[in-house]
């Protein structure tokens, strides 16, 4: 497996054990294995990556919430 692709799982997994927190759920039910390839580049570790998306999750979050959270 490659690097890029043990970071995405890993993500993609955090996402699923979180999906009802601070817009995870946004992650595992629309980004695709590409959008969050672009979301963590320059990460080195599972960890980075998680941080990386865990800042668009939470503007997605913060967004829906003032939408009214109709998602």
């Amino acid at each position: 497996m490659s690097k890029e692709k043990e970071l995405i799982e890993g993500v993609k997994d955090y996402a699923l054990k979180n999906y009802e927190k601070n817009g995870w759920d946004i992650i595992v039910e629309c980004f695709s294995d590409a959008d969050i390839a672009s979301e963590i580049i320059g990460s080195q570790t599972i960890s980075e990556a998680i941080l990386a998306v865990a800042d668009i999750a939470e503007i997605l979050n913060d967004q829906r919430l003032e939408a009214g959270g109709g998602w």
